[in-house]
C-alpha cells in the first residue's frame, strides 16, 4: 500500500501541483460553467484515471523506460516520432517555465522578495530534486503533495457554495469540449512522470489501485 500511495502522490503532484494547476486555469475550463463544470471535473478525473490505468499497463508490461520507446509502440515512422518528442520537449519546457515565474510572482506577492530572486530559489531546488533521480521526486512529493491536495480540499469546500455561471466568459456552454482540451494537454505532461515510475512499481495489481486513488483524489479537489 505503500508503493500506491507513493506512485499516487507523484502523480498528483505532476497534475496540480508546482502551480501550474492554477486558479485560473480551473477558472477558464470549469468554473465559468457553473455546475456544468463540476460535471467536467467528475469525467476528466474518471478519464485521467483510465489513461493512466492503460499507460501504466502498457509501460509494466512492455518494459518501457522512455518516450520515444513509448512512441514506438504506436508510430513507427521515425520522423512523425521526431516531431512529437520535439512538440512534447517544447511543451514541458513552456510549463516549467510557467511554473517558475508563477513561484516568483507569489513570492513577491505575498513576501515582498523580488520575483527573480523567488524564480532562483524554485529553480535551485528543482536542480537538487533532479539530481537525486526519481526517488528524489519520490520524497519531494511524499512531503509537499499531501499539504497541497489538503488546502486545496479546504479551499474547495469554503468556496463551491459560491459556483456559479458567468456569462461574460461563456464559450457557447461547451463545456464538454473545454473538459477534453483539459485533459489532452495535461496529460501529455503527464506521460514522462508514468514513464519515470516504471521502476517503482513491483507489482501490476497496484496500477489499477494507482489509478482508481488518482481519480478519486482529483475529483474530490
Amino acid at each position: 500500500m505503500i508503493e500506491v500511495i507513493s506512485i499516487t502522490l507523484v502523480i498528483i503532484g505532476a497534475l496540480i501541483g508546482a502551480g501550474f494547476a492554477s486558479g485560473q486555469e480551473i477558472f477558464s475550463f470549469f468554473y465559468i460553467y457553473g455546475k456544468n463544470g463540476i460535471y467536467g471535473i467528475l469525467i476528466m478525473s474518471i478519464l485521467i484515471g483510465i489513461f493512466i490505468y492503460k499507460s501504466l499497463k502498457i509501460i509494466y508490461q512492455k518494459q518501457v523506460y522512455n518516450y520515444n520507446d513509448f512512441l514506438n509502440l504506436f508510430i513507427k515512422n521515425t520522423k512523425i516520432r521526431n516531431v512529437i518528442l520535439w512538440i512534447v520537449n517544447v511543451l514541458l519546457l513552456v510549463s516549467f517555465y510557467i511554473m517558475v515565474a508563477g513561484f516568483g510572482a507569489y513570492f513577491e506577492q505575498e513576501i515582498g522578495i523580488n520575483r527573480i530572486i523567488g524564480s532562483i530559489v524554485l529553480n535551485l531546488l528543482c536542480v537538487i530534486v533532479f539530481f537525486s533521480n526519481i526517488k528524489g521526486v519520490l520524497k519531494a512529493s511524499n512531503l509537499i503533495v499531501p499539504f497541497l491536495i489538503f488546502f486545496i480540499f479546504f479551499i474547495g469546500i469554503k468556496n463551491i457554495v459560491q459556483i456559479r455561471t458567468i456569462d461574460f466568459y461563456q464559450m457557447k456552454n461547451n463545456w464538454i469540449l473545454s473538459m477534453l482540451i483539459y485533459n489532452s494537454y495535461n496529460f501529455i505532461l503527464l506521460m514522462p512522470v508514468l514513464i519515470s515510475l516504471k521502476k517503482q512499481i513491483t507489482k501490476e495489481k497496484n496500477i489499477k489501485k494507482v489509478s482508481i486513488l488518482v481519480t478519486i483524489i482529483i475529483s474530490s479537489n
